[in-house]
């Protein structure tokens, strides 16, 4: 499968739960995809007329991304650096954080949610998946415990949270494995 082919495919799903609770609530509107790894959600959003931005440090992906995205009526703007250092200069509808939490220490991370909830334009929404304490590989820098996510949100609505097992994954060159996820959609 060529790179093009695996973007459209990411591009052109429909049934991911993000995407609906996203088109539920806005038409049009400013998306930031913090640490966006390929981006199928941001991709899909961009497609649809959203003014997207797009951050990760990994530049491979971000290459991808540049080189699949030319032909896009309606480009993402694509940022290859440290989440840490990106610089709010706007307010934005959506913001996503998934899977990216659980790579920063516990003060990095703490920090992200406050500017994300800092820089969300009111009735906007915070989208986050993390690791929780209750994975199964304890290797990385911060796993939020039970309920640490909902209780940064308790001052907004939420639309959903959970905490979950996932069933088992295999990726690449790891062996098939679990994670302990906790989800959030947020609305301010």
């Amino acid at each position: 499968m060529t790179i093009n082919t695996t973007i459209h495919k990411l591009i052109t799903q429909k049934t991911n739960s993000v995407i609906n609770t996203i088109l539920e609530h806005f038409k049009f509107g400013k998306i930031l995809d913090i640490g966006c790894g390929y981006g199928s959600n941001a991709l899909f959003l961009a497609q649809k007329g959203f003014d997207v931005t797009m951050i990760d440090e990994n530049l491979v992906p971000i290459q991808i991304l540049m080189e699949s995205t030319k032909h896009f009526e309606n480009k993402p703007k694509l940022i290859c650096d440290n989440i840490m250092n990106y610089n709010f200069i706007s307010k934005f509808d959506v913001i996503l954080a998934t899977n990216i939490l659980q790579f920063l220490n516990e003060k990095d991370a703490n920090n992200i949610i406050l500017k994300m909830k800092e820089n969300t334009n009111i009735n906007g929404l915070n989208i986050i998946t993390t690791f929780t304490e209750d994975n199964p590989s304890q290797n990385f820098p911060y796993l939020f415990k039970k309920f640490e996510l909902s209780k940064l949100y308790k001052d907004w609505k939420i639309l959903l949270y959970d905490e979950y097992i996932t069933p088992l994954e295999q990726h690449d060159k790891y062996k098939p494995h679990k994670h302990a996820i906790a989800a959030i959609i947020a609305q301010k």
